[in-house]
Order: C-alpha cells, then structure tokens, then sequence
C-alpha cells in the first residue's frame, strides 16, 4: 500500500480522535468502573456475612459435640464442663430450653459481651434412651430476634 504523500494533507484531514470521542470514551469508563466499585462492597458484606455464619456453625458444632460427649452435663475428671450452664441438665423431665450468651470463643457471658446468643431445645424421645437436641445461634446479640442471622443444628443423642 503505497502512503500518502505528506505535503499533500492538509490539518483538517489529520489521523486522531476528536474531543467529543475521547469524552465519550472517558464517560463509558468511568461508569463502568462505578459499577465495579459498587459491586465491591456488595461482595465484602456478602463475604463478611458467610464468614459470621461459618463461625456460628462451627461453635454450634462444638456445643453440640461436648453434648454428645457429656450427656449429663459432668465430666468425671472435672466434674462439670467447660462451657458451665449452656448445656442444660435433665432432658428426662421433656422438652428444656436454654438460652445462653455466648463470647466468640465459646465461653459464656453476660449480654453485653457477647457475639453470640445461643439457644438449646432438647426433646426426649418417647421410645429409647436418647434425645433430639436442637441449637440455634444467633448474631448479633444486640439486634432483635427478627434481624438477627441464625444457624441451626440438631442432632440425635444417647443417654448413659
């Protein structure tokens, strides 16, 4: 292809983007990356929320694997469990409920401290020696029941 001859252009025909291109251009860009920013904080709280459940669901686990472990509520080393009054005694008298305040790292507190509100229903089967035993977790302890999050667990346990 064979170029033009340079003299032979005159300003008017110059190779480049206009001003109101360059505008446009810079416009689409910046709504897009608007976009973006805005979906970010969308996805952090989303994060931020699978995080919380996470660490419920696990402390829920735990309480209910020192039930499973401590049906009575005693250990014969210690003589009672780590975790103090958030396991409830005596199923045998029917349905219990508890209702306990929670630190994140599973030691009970007053309200003000916690992270976590932890509810214990636990229900003895008719036939057996065992109980339903159901857990739900609640955060944050400050909102009320209804705009809280909550993880729920249950589980099957024997009794000695």
């Amino acid at each position: 292809m064979i170029s033009p001859d340079p003299a032979s252009i005159s300003i008017g025909e110059s190779a480049g983007f206009s001003l109101v291109e360059v505008v446009m251009a810079v416009g689409i860009v910046a709504f897009c990356l608007l976009a973006i920013v805005g979906l970010a904080g969308v996805g952090m709280k989303v994060n931020r929320d699978a995080v919380e459940e996470m660490k419920a669901t696990m402390l829920g686990s735990q309480l209910l694997q020192l039930r499973r472990e401590f049906p009575t509520n005693t250990d014969q080393a210690a003589g009672t469990l780590p975790f103090g009054s958030i396991l409830v005694t005596d199923p045998a008298s029917g349905t219990d409920f508890s209702t306990n305040f929670v630190m994140a790292d599973g030691r009970q507190c007053a309200a003000t401290n916690a992270a976590y509100r932890v509810l214990y229903r636990i229900q003895p089967n008719p036939v057996g020696r065992s109980s339903t035993v159901a857990l739900r977790v609640e955060w944050p302890v400050q909102s009320p029941s209804s705009g809280a999050s909550a993880t729920e667990l249950v589980t099957e346990i024997l009794w000695p």
